[in-house]
Parts: structure tokens; sequence; C-alpha cells
């Protein structure tokens, strides 16, 4: 039967002629029959070459011959955190075992354990010896040297360029307090690569934005954190870090000073801020409670009032709590509130962290000698009324409560409300601290 006509019997398919480059032999595989089966080995083939790994260009191994040319390489950046040789194949001097460095990057992990493992075979194998070249180790240490020497002159050069170009627009050229022009013995630099920006400081707002946040503190707890940039406020990096601590030291040596304890301590932790924390914990406690007690205001209020009638009491001195209380929150602040803000100061640093700061402070003795003299000194207003202050001025004078004259109220608050325990009438004086302690309680 001609099947090229169209005088097909029904019930028969005409198969079309098989293409066997779309079937790859396998042992095992039987040729497909049916349309179906051969859709299907179709699909699969299809998705096998979408996911069928390619060489890669670049070698994984020695043994490896898949790899671009070092001329076509050397045109292209290479992978972070590997090494590329800069000088060209003819520096190996015909030598194969050193030509086998051009075909791959290595890290440096890998530039130093193979040149370890060279040293060690020489020393430890006999035979490899004999199949390597004398000089063979100086050769590949010359190499790694003179190839890691032209990468660093290559960043300085980098370097070098940028600065000059970024220095032609400077950010924050001014003082931050004064907002004055920076003279150039006073400029600190530092270099922000990722925005490349330079800016320009005082010396004085550095050194000044480093201490206040290595020495942060949360209330009397030290909390320092990492230092900032101090016209953004963003965080330094370690390298900016370094670089202005460099700065800050350079500046200290050029003048003859001596930097800061605090400066000196994060120096010695080598700029990592948790390590400085804890070598320094007792240094930093005690710079965060000289920062609490630095000034006076509402926030320790009430930490400088409760130190202080703590010292009086245990001094002795009779005093009146409201009365102290309103002297010391009086504005304007005198001289004698300073005074006591550091005697504050000083009994906190004495008591908790046992740090002796006044020489003479060997004993209690001595302590509230100084809060006795520090008292005599203070003057403390009356919060008197006027009328009371007459009243104790007539007691005072007569030495005996002048009934008449006094209200009932009054009598009823000193010889009814009040008895004295034994029995008989109190006297002048308890009578009078009575009445203030009853008109003047918070």
């Amino acid at each position: 039967m001609d099947s090229s006509g169209n005088d097909i019997p029904p019930g028969v398919t005409i198969i079309p002629p098989l293409n066997f480059d779309d079937y790859p032999f396998h042992p095992g595989v039987r040729i497909p029959y049916t349309p179906r089966q051969r859709e299907q080995i179709q699909n699969r083939n299809r998705n096998r070459s979408r996911n069928r790994p390619t060489l890669s260009l670049v070698a994984r191994g020695a043994a490896s011959a898949f790899h671009k040319p070092w001329d076509q390489r050397i045109q292209t950046a290479p992978t972070p955190g590997t090494i590329r040789l800069l000088t060209p194949p003819a520096f190996a001097k015909g030598q194969f075992l050193l030509e086998t460095l051009w075909y791959r990057d290595m890290s440096l992990k890998e530039w130093v354990e193979k040149i370890d493992k060279a040293v060690a075979d020489i020393s430890d194998n006999p035979i490899a010896v004999t199949f390597r070249p004398s000089g063979y180790i100086d050769s590949l240490k010359e190499i790694f040297h003179t190839n890691q020497r032209m990468r660093w002159y290559a960043r300085v050069v980098i370097q070098r360029w940028t600065q000059r170009v970024w220095r032609k627009r400077t950010q924050c050229n001014v003082d931050m307090i004064d907002m004055q022009p920076i003279k150039d013995a006073d400029a600190i630099l530092l270099t922000d690569v990722k925005h490349r920006q330079i800016y320009r400081f005082h010396r004085r707002d550095v050194i000044t934005n480093l201490l206040s946040n290595i020495g942060m503190a949360d209330e009397m707890l030290p909390a320092p954190r990492h230092p900032t940039n101090p016209w953004t406020n963003a965080r330094l990096t370690p390298a900016q870090t370094i670089a202005i601590c460099h700065a800050i030291l350079h500046d200290y040596a050029k003048r003859g000073q001596c930097p800061p304890v605090l400066f000196s301590a994060y120096w010695s932790s080598r700029f990592h801020i948790r390590r400085f924390h804890d070598e320094n914990s007792a240094l930093l406690s005690q710079q965060a409670v000289r920062s609490y007690f630095k000034d006076l205001h509402e926030y320790n209020m009430e930490t400088v009032f409760e130190t202080v009638t703590n010292l009086l009491n245990l001094a002795e001195i009779d005093y009146i709590t409201t009365s102290f209380r309103r002297w010391l929150r009086q504005t304007p602040q005198t001289a004698i509130h300073q005074d006591w803000l550091r005697m504050a100061r000083d009994y906190t640093l004495y008591i908790n962290l046992h740090v002796q700061v006044r020489p003479h402070w060997y004993s209690d003795d001595h302590i509230y000698y100084d809060v006795r003299r520090l008292w005599d000194r203070t003057e403390i207003p009356d919060p008197a009324s006027q009328r009371l202050r007459l009243l104790r001025t007539a007691l005072t004078e007569s030495n005996s409560i002048p009934v008449p004259t006094i209200p009932l109220i009054t009598q009823s608050l000193l010889f009814q409300a009040f008895p004295d325990a034994s029995g008989s009438q109190m006297s002048a004086d308890l009578a009078i601290q009575f009445i203030q302690n009853a008109l003047f309680r918070l």
C-alpha cells in the first residue's frame, strides 16, 4: 500500500521518522515508539540541559585546565578576597611549577599554606627536592612579596588620588561651637569612603565627641557606645575610629600634652567597645558618677537631697527638712550649692566605689567634720511666716508662752495636742518645732 497517498485505511496512524540527534544513546534506555514517550523524553532532555552545570572558567584546582589566560583575567577585577598576580607569567623565568601560580587567583590563606607546604616538603621529603628546581622557595616568596608590594603601592596611589579629589569640597569646614573657619593647625580630617566625602573638624570637637561617646552612662551606670561622626552622628567604621584616634594622639604629642585617661584606656583595649567596658569597669563607673553629679538639675535633685540629708543625720546636725529642700531648689544657684553637690559626689564615690577622693577622708569622723564646716557656711533662709517669726521672737525673749496673745487653736497645738511625755507642759523650742512641722510640711 502506498502510504504517500490519501488512501490510508481507518485506524492506522502514521509515525513520523525519528530524529536520533534528539535522543542521546544511554545503555539500557529503549527507543520511544509512541508520541507520548517521545514527548516525555524531550521534556526530560530539555530540563536536563537547563540544569546541566557549566564548566567554570576559573580553575578549581591545580589539575584543572579550564581557566582564562592571565592576559584576559588581568583586564577585570579579581574576586573579593582573592589576590591576583600583577606581574606577567614571564616573571617565572620558564619554571613550570612557578608558572602554575598564574593559572588562578588565590586568597592570602592559600598563599601562606602553599609557601608553608613547599618549605615542609623540601625539609621532610627528599624526593620532592629532586623534582623542585634550585631556589624554588626563594623564587616563590619573591613572587608573593613582590606582588604584595605592588598591590600596596597601587592602593596608596588610589588613596592619594581620591584624597586629592575629595579635598576640593570638604564637608563641615567650620568650628561647631562658634561656626568659624578652622585653622590648619587645629584641623582633623575624617574620610568617608562610602559617601566619597572628607569631613574637616576642629580637634576640640573630635576629642569632645569621642570622649562623650566612650564615657556615656545611664544615670550612674556606665554605657559606652561606639564613636560617631560629629556632623552626621553616624557610627564610625573601625578604620575611621583608628584614624581618628591616631590623629588625636598626634595632636596631643605635637602640643606636648598627655591624652586623657579615658582615651588611653580605649586605646589599650584596641578600640573594641565591649573589651573596653569589661577591662575598665571601675574607671567607667567613676566617670559615670562624676558625670551624674556634674550639675544640679531636676533629674538628680532627689538623689542629691537624700545623700546630703543622710550626711546631716550621720553628723548629728539639726536641720529642717522642708527649708533645706526649698533652699536646694532655689535659683540661681550659689557657690554653696556647688559645694554640697561636690560633697554628695565625693561621698557617693567613697561609699559605692571605695574611691578616696579627698586625702583626709580616711575615717568617718573627718567626713562628718567637713559636713559640719560646710553646714556652718550655709545660710538657709527662714521659711516661717511673719506671724510665726513674731511668735518665736516673743517666746525667745520671755521664755514663756504669752497665753492671752495666742489664739485658741495655737494653745491647743501647744498644750493639748502635743503634751509632753511626762505630763507637764513642753518647752518653747519644742513647741516652735511642732508648729513649723505642722505648717510647712510638704
